[in-house]
């Protein structure tokens, strides 16, 4: 009676070296046979004739010259047998027949048709409108086919990368790639502010969007006095009209102040020449809009429109302050920070208070720094006194200082 055997396996062979084989092992591991290419074993392969680890068991006989077989789950052929069949590396019982890298899903791999390499599941189902999308087939083998796959549960029909709020997007007009959360609907006058679309999907159109809201007409007080009942935080929109220019830096940056003047009625106005007139200058009436910024303890204007309304207009102040008070972490400093102040009767106690480095300030009264950024550095002696020094407050590098317009603006005068 012949045995039922444990296995029944077809072989088909192809070409090989008279070293190539199949090594059969037993569950420890262990050859107890192998099946050669052609013969002899010319390298001695365990399982083989005398190098059987089992020599009372009966050998396979070798495969007949002209035959080989299909090994490993890549039909890979070394020529060498100790490579392609190891006993600590058995083989793959397994097969990708259509040689997509995924094996058979009958034989316990996950492509669930290993007749189509496009069918496996590293392959793509979707996007909402793909043809993998009206196929019939699970071309991702995760058990969803067409719609009920989540690839083509949604769609960007116009292609600006947002998917469509009716699928659970947040696009709110998907064929419109120029419409979409990322969108920019503003500023006031923009044609986007008119056009009846709500181009930012924010769900305010054209004039209800905070970006094409204008900016309203506001005063230097509202921007510096925290106090102020209609205070304006840092990043606020502003307008200001109607405000006189007291200074300008060579850099093109300068200072307006109210024409009341008084405490918290001067600011700085960050510009770098982009944004105001090139000839601008102190007496101007100007009307200033942009964004209020904190600069490392600096209130300050980031402009985006100045439009100069007047020339020749009276310049407001000075104040006249205490040097003390108006100095570092004096308790009118930030009250008039920005504004046109005069200290009277005050003595260089400093020659240069950031010593050994030299930043072109002098000390008066050993509380408030005297700069250049205005005009030329001037290096008064120890002991000088001025009956009077006029400059706007400004704030820098952690000092509060006096920044004087020029030679004049010293009693008595320096050049």
């Amino acid at each position: 009676m012949t045995p039922v055997p444990d296995i029944i396996y077809n072989f088909n062979f192809q070409n090989g070296p008279a070293t190539d084989g199949v090594r059969i092992t037993d569950g420890g591991r262990l050859v107890i046979d192998t099946v050669l290419y052609g013969s002899p074993n010319l390298s001695g392969l365990a399982g083989d004739g005398g190098f059987d680890p089992y020599p009372d068991e009966m050998c396979a006989p070798d495969v007949v010259t002209g035959m080989a077989l299909a090994r490993d789950a890549l039909h890979t052929d070394t020529d060498d047998c100790a490579v392609d069949f190891t006993a600590a590396d058995p083989m793959d019982d397994c097969d990708d027949v259509d040689g997509d890298g995924y094996d058979d899903e009958a034989c316990g791999g996950d492509d669930c048709d290993d007749g189509d390499p496009d069918v496996n599941p590293g392959a793509a189902e979707g996007p909402a409108g793909d043809p993998t999308c009206s196929d019939l087939v699970d071309n991702d083998c995760n058990g969803d086919v067409d719609g009920d796959d989540v690839g083509c549960s949604c769609w960007d029909t116009d292609g600006d990368t947002y998917l469509d709020e009716a699928c659970g997007g947040d696009d709110c007009d998907d064929g419109d790639p120029d419409v979409n959360p990322g969108a920019v609907e503003g500023p006031a006058g923009d044609p986007t502010c008119s056009d009846l679309a709500d181009n930012d999907c924010d769900d305010a159109v054209d004039e209800a969007d905070t970006g094409c809201i204008a900016a309203a007409d506001h005063t230097i007080y509202q921007i510096q006095d925290p106090g102020h009942p209609e205070y304006l935080p840092e990043l606020s929109e502003v307008l200001v009209e109607g405000v006189i220019v007291t200074a300008v830096t060579s850099q093109g940056n300068f200072f307006i102040e109210e024409p009341e003047g008084g405490a918290w009625s001067g600011v700085y106005v960050y510009d770098s020449g982009v944004v105001a007139p090139v000839d601008l200058a102190a007496g101007d009436e100007v009307s200033v809009e942009g964004t209020t910024k904190e600069y490392y303890g600096l209130t300050e204007i980031e402009p985006t429109a100045v439009t100069r309304t007047a020339t020749g207009q009276t310049v407001p102040g000075p104040e006249v302050v205490s040097a003390c008070d108006i100095g570092t972490g004096g308790l009118l400093a930030e009250n008039y920070e920005g504004v046109l102040v005069q200290v009277q009767n005050v003595e260089v106690t400093s020659e240069n208070p950031d010593a050994p480095v030299d930043h072109g300030e002098f000390e008066v009264d050993a509380c408030l720094r005297i700069d250049d950024l205005i005009m030329v550095e001037h290096d008064p002696a120890l002991g000088t006194i001025f009956t009077s020094v006029t400059g706007l407050l400004h704030y820098a590098y952690s000092n509060t200082k006096i920044e004087p317009r020029g030679g004049s603006d010293f009693d008595p005068p320096v050049k």
